[in-house]
C-alpha cells in the first residue's frame, strides 16, 4: 500500500472516530433549539423592558440614545441568531 492510500485510510478513519451519530446530531439541534428560545425570551424581556423605560423618560435627553443603542445591540444579536422579532415594539 502507498503513502497516499494509507493517509486516505488514516483520514477515514479519523473522521469517522468523531463524527456526531444520528442520536448526538439530533440531541445537539434540541439544545441548540432550547437555547435559542431562551435567548429569545431573554431578548423579548429586555425589549419590552427598555420600551417601557423609554415611554418614561423619553423626555430625559440623553437615556434616549442610550436605550435605541441598546436596542440597535438586540437586533443585532436577534439578526446573528436567526431570530425574527415577534413582539410588537
Amino acid at each position: 500500500m502507498d503513502k497516499n492510500m494509507r493517509d486516505i485510510i488514516d483520514s477515514l478513519a479519523f473522521i469517522r472516530e468523531h463524527m456526531f451519530t444520528k442520536e448526538e446530531g439530533a440531541e445537539l439541534r434540541a439544545e441548540l433549539h432550547t437555547f435559542r428560545d431562551e435567548m429569545r425570551a431573554e431578548l423579548s424581556s429586555i425589549r419590552r423592558d427598555l420600551n417601557e423605560l423609554t415611554e418614561k423618560v423619553d423626555n430625559i435627553t440623553g437615556y434616549r440614545k442610550e436605550i435605541d443603542h441598546a436596542l440597535e445591540r438586540i437586533a443585532a444579536i436577534e439578526k446573528r441568531l436567526g431570530i425574527n422579532k415577534r413582539i410588537a415594539a
